[in-house]
């Protein structure tokens, strides 16, 4: 555990030469797995092959500048120019910034703490652009709840159904990041999927709502 926690310490070219490695070795182990059944067996292989796709091509995707990272749980993806969506970080981050006994509360707190933290480093970025207006912020979530995505100004849109079915997909990684945080393994209500979104003007504006929401639970975490 320790290495993980540790590589983004590690010399530059000694990241880039891991994050290769880890990356070949996934695609390697994934494109085995998926030929050892013939179709459509192997189709039950996908969520699978999915959880070490998330875990092994992080690493490469950061450092290329896909995955941009403003909290250890909280990253955007820039389709267009304007329109930053946000993600939860994946197992790898899970790895890098948890331990085995933060499970269950500790776990939760940490990760909405990073979750607040990441929108108000998103918020810094937006307030050095000319017209955070025009940049949309979306996200898709099954567990925030409604009072909190209100509060901080978000609206709620309905979800497509090639968004569901990717989320029914990435369903292992899910369930195992979820069941993390539970600190039990729980399932995850992906039929409560919804789609948030805001505009970066509105959410420069929701600062001090979010600096509160982080004042609380930052207050609440007990490390051991």
């Amino acid at each position: 555990m320790k290495f993980f926690r540790e590589f983004y310490s590690y010399p530059i070219m000694t990241q880039w030469l891991l994050s290769l490695v880890f990356a070949f070795v996934g695609i390697f182990l994934s494109i085995k797995i998926f030929l050892i059944y013939l179709f459509p067996f192997n189709l039950i292989t996908i969520p699978f092959i999915k959880v070490i796709g998330h875990f092994s091509i992080t690493p490469l995707l950061r450092l290329f500048g896909y995955l941009n990272y403003h909290s250890p749980f909280l990253l955007t993806i820039r389709y267009k120019q304007n329109h930053w969506e946000i993600h939860n970080g994946t197992i790898f981050d899970y790895l890098l910034n948890m331990k085995w006994s933060y499970r269950g509360v500790t776990a939760k707190q940490i990760t909405i703490k990073n979750y607040l933290q990441g929108l108000l480093n998103i918020i810094d970025k937006l307030k050095k652009n000319n017209n955070p207006k025009n940049i949309n912020v979306t996200g898709i979530t099954y567990f925030i709840n409604r009072g909190t995505i209100s509060k901080i100004g978000f609206t709620e849109e309905r979800v497509r159904l090639y968004r569901k079915s990717l989320f029914i997909i990435d369903y292992i990684n899910l369930l195992i990041m979820f069941s993390f945080s539970k600190g039990k393994i729980s399932f995850p209500n992906i039929f409560r999927l919804k789609k948030i979104k805001i505009d970066g003007e509105k959410l420069i504006s929701s600062e001090k709502v979010i600096n509160d929401y982080l004042t609380k639970f930052s207050s609440r975490i007990l490390l051991n």
